[in-house]
């Protein structure tokens, strides 16, 4: 099962991409930049569709801290 985390501040987005999304995909959603990494961290998922306009981080921030923690050695795929 591939895991998307979705990360965008619009509750219908959510609802659109959960409905439109292929079975053989596992939606992660959170609504906030921070959410967003923590979850990143938590799940470790395949894809990572952020928004740019976030209430609490700008999404390009958010990816940097997604992939700084993907790049470090602890957190390597097994």
């Amino acid at each position: 099962m591939v895991k998307v985390l979705f990360v965008d501040d619009d509750p219908q987005a959510h609802k659109t991409l959960a409905h439109v999304l292929p079975e053989q995909y596992t939606l992660l959603s959170a609504y906030t930049a921070r959410q967003g990494i923590d979850a990143a961290a938590r799940e470790a998922p395949d894809v990572v569709l952020l928004d740019i306009n976030l209430p609490d981080m700008d999404g390009i921030a958010a990816l940097r801290h997604v992939a700084a923690r993907r790049l470090r050695p602890s957190c390597s795929p097994q």
